[in-house]
C-alpha cells in the first residue's frame, strides 16, 4: 500500500511533498531523480495518491474511491507513462502526454501524468513536451522519474520542482528488509553493505538467485586461489566466464571478501558482513597476512578500473588473478 509511513529515508524530499499539499503550493513539474531502485517511482506514486486523496490531508487516507482505485491502478486520473522502446520519442509524447493532459481531469482535482525513465526522452521529445510545461493546464501535475538527471535540457530542468533521492541509511534498509522479506539474518549486513543504501537494488538481489550462484562460486573460487596451479587460473577465468557482464559485481564480491577476512583476523566479528561463510573466513584469516590481504583488496580494485577502460575480460582476469597468487 502506498503511503508516505512506508518510505524509509529521503525525509526531506518527503516533508517537502506534503508542505506543497499542506500550503496549496502544489508545482506543475517536478524531477525525482537517482538511481534505479532507489524509490523513485514510490515517491512519486505515494505523492500521486495522496494529491487526489478525497480527504485532502498529507497522507493518503485509504479508505476514498480515489484511494482505492489507485492501488488498484485503476485512478482514471493518474497516467502512467513508459516506453516500450529505448527512448521515448515525439510520437509518444505528443499522443500520451500533451494530448492526454488536455482532456479534463475525469473526477478529482488534478490529472498526474507519471513518466518513467524520462531522462531517455530524445531532444525532440523534451522539446515537444516544454510548451506543455511552460504553459500547462491548471489541473495538470508532470511527475518525470530519472536516473540521470544530465540528460534532461535546460529548459526541462528550469521548469521544474527537483527531487535528488539519497541513499537510505543502514539501519532503516535493515529495518526494512527484517520487516518485508525472510532474508537470512547472517547475510543482512552483507546485502545493506553490496547495495549500498539502495533499497530497490536489495531487494532485487534477495530474489536473485543468480546472483546468489554467482556470489557463492566466487567466494568458494577466491577462497581456495592459495591451492591454485597456474592452470586453475584458466579454468577458473573460464567458469567466471558465464558471469562477465557481471564483472563489477564478481569484483565487489572478492573486495568484500578479502575485507571480511580482515575483520575476522583482527578478531572484529561484529563488522563481519558475511557470517554465513565463517568457516571459510577462519581459514583465510589464517593463511594470509594483514598486508597480503590489503594488498589483494588494492589488486582487486585495480582490475576493476582497468575493466571499466578495457573491455578486455580475459586480459585483465589472468593479470589480476597471477598478480593476487604472487601476493
Amino acid at each position: 500500500m502506498y503511503t508516505f509511513e512506508n518510505i524509509k529515508g529521503n525525509n526531506l524530499i518527503i516533508k517537502g511533498l506534503q508542505n506543497a499539499i499542506k500550503y496549496n503550493k502544489v508545482s506543475h513539474s517536478y524531477i525525482f531523480n537517482g538511481d534505479h531502485g532507489m524509490g523513485k517511482k514510490t515517491l512519486a506514486k505515494t505523492f500521486a495518491k495522496t494529491l487526489l486523496c478525497e480527504k485532502g490531508g498529507i497522507n493518503p487516507c485509504n479508505e476514498c474511491i480515489s484511494c482505492k482505485t489507485f492501488e488498484t491502478n485503476n485512478n482514471p486520473d493518474i497516467i502512467y507513462v513508459k516506453s516500450d522502446n529505448s527512448s521515448i520519442g515525439t510520437s509518444l509524447v505528443k499522443e500520451q502526454i500533451n494530448n492526454v493532459i488536455q482532456i479534463k481531469p475525469y473526477k478529482y482535482k488534478y490529472k498526474i501524468i507519471i513518466i518513467d525513465n524520462a531522462d531517455t526522452m530524445t531532444v525532440s521529445a523534451q522539446n515537444a513536451i516544454l510548451k506543455t510545461i511552460e504553459e500547462p493546464p491548471f489541473y495538470g501535475v508532470f511527475l518525470f522519474l530519472v536516473n540521470n538527471i544530465n540528460n534532461l535540457l535546460p529548459t526541462i530542468l528550469s521548469r521544474c520542482v527537483t527531487y535528488n533521492l539519497t541513499y537510505i541509511k543502514d539501519d532503516y534498509l535493515k529495518d526494512y528488509l527484517i520487516h518485508n522479506t525472510d532474508i537470512n539474518k547472517d547475510l543482512l549486513d552483507f546485502y545493506c553493505a553490496y547495495s549500498n543504501g539502495n533499497i530497490g537494488h536489495a531487494l532485487q538481489l534477495l530474489n536473485d538467485k543468480e546472483f546468489i550462484n554467482m556470489r557463492n562460486t566466487t567466494i568458494n573460487m577466491i577462497s581456495n586461489l592459495d591451492n591454485w596451479g597456474v592452470e586453475d587460473i584458466y579454468k577458473n577465468i573460464k567458469i567466471l566466464e558465464q558471469y562477465k557482464d557481471n564483472i563489477d559485481q564478481i569484483l565487489d564480491i572478492i573486495i568484500l571478501w578479502y575485507r571480511d577476512v580482515i575483520m575476522f583476523k583482527i578478531n572484529n566479528r561484529e563488522s563481519i558482513y558475511q557470517r554465513d561463510k565463517l568457516e571459510l573466513l577462519k581459514i583465510s584469516a589464517l593463511n594470509l597476512s594483514l598486508t597480503k590481504l590489503i594488498l589483494r583488496i588494492d589488486e582487486v580494485a585495480k582490475a576493476k578500473h582497468n575493466l571499466s577502460i578495457n573491455a578486455n575480460f580475459q586480459l585483465n582476469m589472468e593479470v589480476m588473478f597471477l598478480k593476487l597468487r604472487k601476493i
